[in-house]
């Protein structure tokens, strides 16, 4: 693809002539195509531009367009502010665009010769643009759909073949070749349809055939211009049967005729004359195509003869019957035909053939539409068998009182049995995809082996009898008792299942019992649930026996063991048993429970000798002894008493104290001589030491609570002992991090030993007795202070005397005697004159910095987003904070209001104007506003509006000066609110949404002419072109520029090897925004 760089000025409602992009860079351009198909546009442009190589949003880049044909301008577009393709909403040409007809075809076709394309795209956001130029050549002649179509009996095809020129430079062809059967069949089959040039048909049947040919061909030409054609075309073709044989007798007849007529009719000779050479000539073609086996060649001859010649069982075209063609035998020598020899079911006798005897090949018949029925009646008995297509197969026998049939049609299979006289007695089966279904309720009628229906069997009640009595299953009028007779048995490959409520699986392993406790057919979820494992009473007549018994409530899974519920007998006696080993058989009894408790009974007796529980009385009974209150351990269940028994006391060990009197509150300790334990009536105390793992609290009303003292013999108050008494404070690892406590002399000791830390003292400090520091104080050495102070502090009245300081332009006493002769004046600044005196100044000044942040743009970026009201939304506040391309998209919903967008910003120290880059896909009668928080009214106001976008539009508002949009804590709150009920269809887009503070210099008098200004011939700014032009170029530097990095004045420039840099946003580093251009090699 030719790819050129068209320069020059964009006409562009942007009002910039933009930048030109290196068109190196971008992969594709456009694709150009001539679209001839009825109903659509005549071109259409496809934008094929990649804009990641351009380094563009698409979202920023509208696109116009100029086409030139062979006589001249046909299009032109300009105005980016009306585009021909907009490509964030489709990558297509949105007009259209005529093209030129040739007036030597009768306007019927487009004007040969080249078209010329040139698309540009511009970059609204970068203030750039792309051009692309290309010149196509149309030289395409349409074609017309043509089609061959040959038949006959000798091949018994019907060929049908897409004979249309198409041309050169196809791409593809999507074509539909139909085929349609002669509509005087009975049923005429489906049509024939396919996409192939070439279609065959067999059987075939005789008279008129119609061929449809629909064909969409698409044109790639070497300098890609692309081409859509459509043609179609209606075509009609005669089939003819017969063969050669049945010809003869016709063309002779024909041939005599014709000699005849030619004799007497002298006008018409030269007509017979040619249709006799016509008809002789394919006669002799035909019998030379016949001998040597050429079917095509066969049939193409006897279409010539046939569009001559009608004979018996050729078939006419255009009339009322259609009849299957049989293909023509194979020529098998000539000679005097000879006799002939039935078989396959036909026999022949006394010169006629007859239907009946054996079949000796497999014989296919086809009925078509038609159909075949067998049918006999004798002695009154009838039978019939009907086929058809259409009525399916029917076999029918009756005796004139009762009658059966067999139907098979594409639903089932119908089973009948009629009764002419008891209509009652009819029956009527289906075989159907949902099984064998009675037609009607036929089960007063059952016997012991009729087949029976499911409602039959969900009605019953009883029992229902396996075998014999013993296996049955009782039924009640609801149904199974405790089964679910509608599942019965199944089986899921893990376990067999019984009316849901009962199951084994594949193992054996579960057994699951139970259901819902109000209905024993359902396990409903969140409902009581229990099961019972029960066994026969001895007496029949008695309720079962429980075993076990489960119930699952709410906050409680019950397990009961032989009894707890009333519709079962309980159990006298649970016995325990234990083996002596895996083969120990019945075991030895080790334990009862009884109506009197449960008991231990190594004997197998059911008695209360070695017991643990005797009635309402627990017991751990002494070594060798029995349960009673000379045990270890006695309670009382009546009184719930918990006793001691017949045991030593503690006291009576022989390593103990006699007797607890007169110790109350001791602890007890072993005694010096290591050889028995004691109480002792001191504080309790670690001999040695000890850790402490948890918090320790000291609670007493004494004024020492906690006292550390030193081991030693001590000497007069106030004098310490030898050594030092020290609270440590040690980590996890044993560094000792600080200590408080007692020095060697006496002194409190505060000393932190962590690197760099202090003494934190976190509230007023209160000094009674004297301060001694060493080191230093904020980095000062405090010594050296001292000293400056014992020797100067005596002299501050003199210190106006300390020398001559002017050096160090300090005021003298001469400055401050003349500045207090001044007096004083509110708002003026003390001055010193050019002759060294002092003055007042009431002219108002302000730093430099200041001057300098007046100058500045100061933006705030939000801090939060809040979307109140969406149909859904995806983008972060982040996504606002920068002017990048990346968005928030907020969906309309259908309610009042369509949307609601918060933007809350901190740490606003003023503004005056709100900047926003969005796109509102909505629609012209839909107003959205922008809105302020006013803090003093509490309430919003409007500051904006806007309707349907057709792109990304820039809003830049103004704001007086006002503290009502911020709160006492410098924050302020943007919306935008869609006014009114929305359209789900509808959304919008923001890219940027910040609060401002532009620079604020200006003010009325002075110089308004700029030529009265003075300094003009100062060349003290490089950045400024000079009117002489010997500096032409406006740039602050060379080198890279970055929004995150570097600082920028609203449209300062730079520079480097490849790129130019502008400032777009000014601000300082981390505020300006840069935008950055590729720089084309120059020739």
């Amino acid at each position: 693809m030719a790819i050129l760089n068209i320069s020059g000025t964009i006409n562009s409602s942007f009002g910039t002539s933009g930048v030109l992009v290196n068109a190196a860079q971008a992969a594709g351009d456009a694709v150009f195509t001539i679209d001839l198909r009825p109903d659509h546009p005549i071109i259409i442009v496809q934008d094929n531009l990649d804009y990641g190589v351009l380094g563009w949003n698409i979202n920023d880049a509208v696109a116009t367009i100029i086409l030139i044909g062979p006589e001249g301008e046909i299009y032109r577009n300009e105005d980016f502010g009306d585009p021909d393709i907009v490509p964030a909403t489709s990558r297509y040409l949105n007009k259209t665009i005529t093209l030129p007809l040739d007036p030597l075809t009768d306007y019927a076709n487009i004007l040969k010769g080249n078209y010329t394309l040139k698309i540009a795209w511009y970059n609204s956001t970068l203030d750039e643009y792309y051009n692309f130029l290309k010149t196509y050549q149309y030289i395409l002649d349409p074609a017309t759909i043509a089609n061959t179509t040959t038949s006959g009996p000798y091949t018994g095809v019907l060929t049908s073949t897409d004979t249309t020129e198409y041309g050169p430079n196809v791409h593809q062809i999507i074509r539909e070749h139909r085929i349609q059967y002669p509509t005087q069949l009975a049923v005429p089959p489906p049509d024939v349809v396919s996409s192939n040039a070439q279609v065959q048909v067999t059987p075939i049947y005789t008279n008129e055939w119609a061929i449809l040919i629909n064909s969409f061909v698409e044109y790639r030409n070497p300098d890609l211009l692309r081409i859509y054609w459509e043609g179609e075309g209606e075509f009609t073709h005669c089939v003819y049967g017969g063969c050669i044989g049945a010809m003869y007798d016709a063309i002779d007849t024909m041939l005599t005729y014709y000699r005849e007529a030619m004799a007497c009719n002298l006008n018409n000779q030269e007509a017979y004359q040619k249709r006799l050479v016509i008809v002789n000539t394919a006669w002799h073609l035909l019998n030379e195509a016949y001998w040597s086996g050429d079917a095509e060649e066969a049939d193409e001859q006897a279409y010539i003869i046939q569009e001559q010649v009608e004979y018996t069982g050729a078939g006419i075209c255009g009339g009322s019957t259609s009849e299957l063609v049989v293909p023509c035998p194979p020529w098998t020598g000539g000679g005097v035909g000879g006799s002939y020899t039935f078989s396959n079911a036909l026999t022949e006798g006394g010169g006629n053939v007859v239907w009946g005897g054996t079949i000796t090949q497999p014989t296919t018949i086809n009925m078509v539409g038609n159909e075949v029925l067998f049918s006999g009646t004798d002695a009154g008995n009838t039978v019939s068998q009907s086929i058809s297509a259409s009525g399916g197969i029917v076999q029918k026998s009756g005796n004139g009182t009762t009658e059966g049939s067999v139907s098979v049609i594409p639903s089932g299979v119908e089973l009948k049995v009629i009764d002419s006289i008891t209509p009652a007695n009819n029956k009527i089966y289906n075989v159907t995809v949902d099984g064998l279904v009675e037609a009607s309720d036929y089960s007063s009628g059952y016997t012991g082996l009729s087949l029976v229906n499911k409602d039959y069997v969900d009605g019953l009640t009883g029992n229902i009898t396996f075998g014999t009595a013993q296996y049955q299953i009782p039924y009640t009028n609801a149904g199974l008792s405790d089964f679910d007779y509608s599942a019965g048995f199944t089986y899921d490959g893990s376990k067999l299942t019984l009316a849901n409520a009962v199951y084994l699986d594949q193992y054996g392993r579960d057994i699951l019992l139970g259901s819902d406790f109000t209905d024993h057919l359902s396990r409903t979820d969140n409902t009581l649930k229990d099961g019972a494992l029960v066994f026969p009473h001895y007496t029949n007549s008695e309720e079962n026996i429980i075993g076990i018994y489960v119930a699952s409530l709410p906050v409680n899974n019950l397990l009961q063991i032989g009894g707890g519920d009333t519709r079962y007998n309980a159990a006298t006696t649970i016995q325990f048993y234990i083996g002596s080993s895996t083969t120990t058989v019945a075991g030895t009894l080790i334990a009862n429970i009884l109506s009197t408790g449960f008991h231990v009974d190594t004997i197998g007796e059911l008695t209360a000798a070695a017991g643990v529980t005797i009635n309402d009385e627990v017991y751990l009974p002494t070594i060798g002894g029995t349960g009673t209150n000379t045990s270890i351990i006695y309670y009382n269940k009546t009184t719930g008493e918990l006793t001691y028994g017949d045991t030593t006391a503690f006291v009576d060990l022989p390593d103990t104290p006699s007797t607890y009197t007169g110790f109350a509150g001791y602890f007890l300790a072993v005694n010096p001589g290591a050889d028995a334990v004691e109480f002792v009536a001191a504080a309790f105390v670690p001999v040695t030491g000890g850790t402490f793992t948890g918090q320790v609290t000291i609670a007493t009303s004494t004024d020492r609570p906690l006292i550390i003292k030193q081991i030693g013999a001590g000497s007069a108050p106030g004098t310490p002992e030898g050594g030092i008494n020290l609270i440590a404070f040690q980590d996890n690892d044993g560094d000792e991090q600080g200590h408080i406590g007692i020095d060697a002399s006496g002194n409190v000791v505060l000393k932190s030993f962590v690197t760099g830390a202090g003494i934190l003292i976190d509230s007023d400090l209160e000094v009674n007795g004297d301060l001694i520091i060493t080191g230093v104080v904020d980095g000062v050495d405090i010594a050296a202070w001292k000293t400056e102070y014992d020797t100067k502090s005596s002299n501050w009245d003199d210190a106006y005397s300390w020398g001559d300081h002017a050096g160090l332009y300090q005021l003298l006493d001469a400055d401050l005697t003349a500045i207090a002769a001044l007096g004083f004046a509110s708002v003026s600044f003390l001055k010193k004159t050019a002759i060294d005196t002092w003055v007042l100044d009431t002219e108002i000044y302000a730093t430099k910095d200041y001057v300098d942040s007046l100058a500045l743009t100061y933006i705030y970026p939000p801090d939060v987003l809040d979307v109140v009201t969406s149909d859904g939304y995806t983008g972060t506040v982040s996504d606002v904070q920068d002017l990048d391309g990346d968005v928030i998209q907020v969906e309309e919903e259908s309610g009042d209001p369509g949307f609601e967008i918060r933007f809350e910003y901190i740490n606003v120290t003023d503004f005056n104007n709100v900047f926003l880059y969005l796109y509102y896909h909505g629609g012209a009668t839909h107003d959205v506003l922008i809105q302020l928080y006013n803090y003093d009214t509490l309430g919003w106001d409007t500051i904006g509006s806007f309707t349907d976008q057709t792109a990304f539009t820039i809003i830049d508002i103004p704001i007086a000066l006002d503290t009502d949009y911020m709160n006492g804590s410098n924050e302020s709150t943007l919306r935008i609110y869609h006014n009114g009920a929305g359209n789900t269809s509808h959304y919008i887009e923001v890219d940027y949404a910040v609060l401002r503070l532009l620079p604020q210099l200006g003010g009325g008098g002075g110089i308004t002419d700029h030529g009265g200004l003075t300094g003009l011939a100062d060349d003290d700014h490089p950045q400024y072109a000079l009117a002489d032009g010997t500096r032409c170029v406006f740039y602050s530097n060379y080198g890279a520029k970055q929004s995150s990095v570097d600082a920028g004045a609203l449209g300062e420039f730079s520079v480097d090897d490849d790129y130019l840099y502008v400032c777009v946003v000014a601000g300082s580093a981390g505020s300006a925004v840069w935008k950055q251009t590729a720089l084309l090699q120059s020739p």
